[in-house]
Parts: structure tokens; C-alpha cells; sequence
């Protein structure tokens, strides 16, 4: 979630920011990131939209289990970036980038990535046919309490149909 107040045609400030996230395949009962900061709006016409913003926040992890000595929830200061682009290829395609780096300590994961890429097709004027591809990756995972260590990266395909109203 996000809340951005433009100063210029160009420039915005992003009061604050938010994401829940939860993965238990690795190791992440909850993890909650807040923040503020600044964007630019790069591209902004009727068919692409580029934005930049980024900023510090701070992020709380709760892990699903833990090795014995280690904390089951880490805290730590955070530095958010994202990059979010929207070209309307043709009048029923668009492809929609988003992309969000995090850099936290070690005992939080490091730094995480989490990229969103999507294709949206207009089946009729009120549904919409949506393929998308997930990449969440780890820089340093938690390994849990029988000391298996999650892989890295988490790769996700999902497809939606939707109906705006």
C-alpha cells in the first residue's frame, strides 16, 4: 500500500508506505515493511508510466520456526527502491513491470527482491485475461528449526481472469 502526494508534474513524496508478506516455504510466518519517501514519474503519457521512488523504512520478520539460540523475530532499518512501468502495447494489451529491492540486515534476510512482471489482455470491454510472472528472491535466508535452509529465489506463474464493474 502506498499514499504519494505530487509537488510537481514530476516529482512526488511518498508519506508512507506499507507491504505485509507471509511465505512459509521460506521460512516467513510475517513480515511487515513501513517507510516513506520520494518518487519521480519519468514517463507519463496516455499509453507508458515510469516511476522511481524510494526511501528508508523499517521492517519486522517473523519466522516460522528458528534454530535453537537464534531470534524468531528480527527488526531491523530498511532502504526500500521500486521501479513500476505500464506501456499499453495495443488497445487490449498491456504489460505491467514492477520491481522492489530491499536491503535489510543479515538476520532479516539481507537484501529481497520482488518482481512482478504482467501481461494483461481486455477479453471483452468488462473482463480482463492476466498472466503474470513472480520472482521473489533472498539474499540470506533463515534456515528453520531442523536447520533447512530455504532456497533464494521463489518463482511464481499465475493466471486470473477479472471483471471490472
Amino acid at each position: 500500500a502506498t499514499s504519494d502526494r505530487f509537488v510537481t508534474r514530476h516529482f512526488f513524496l511518498r508519506p508512507v508506505f506499507g507491504e505485509y508478506y507471509r511465505d512459509p516455504f521460506l521460512n516467513i510466518d510475517a513480515r511487515i515493511t513501513i517507510g516513506t519517501g520520494v518518487g519521480y514519474t519519468a514517463i507519463d503519457t496516455s499509453r507508458t508510466n515510469l516511476d522511481f521512488t524510494g526511501g528508508p523504512g523499517y521492517q519486522v520478520t517473523r519466522f516460522v520456526s528458528v534454530q535453537e539460540g537464534e531470534n524468531i523475530e528480527e527488526t531491523t532499518p530498511a532502504l526500500v527502491l521500486t521501479t513500476n512501468y505500464d506501456i499499453e502495447i495495443t488497445k487490449k494489451l498491456d504489460f505491467i513491470y514492477n520491481y522492489n529491492i530491499t536491503w535489510v540486515d543479515n538476520a532479516s534476510g539481507g537484501y529481497t527482491h520482488h518482481m512482478v512482471t504482467t501481461f494483461e489482455s481486455e477479453i471483452t470491454g468488462s473482463f480482463d485475461f492476466d498472466v503474470s510472472f513472480i520472482w521473489d528472491h533472498t539474499s540470506k535466508p533463515t534456515a528453520a528449526d531442523d536447520g533447512t535452509v530455504p532456497l533464494s529465489d521463489d518463482y511464481r506463474l499465475t493466471v486470473g481472469i477479472s471483471y471490472d464493474y
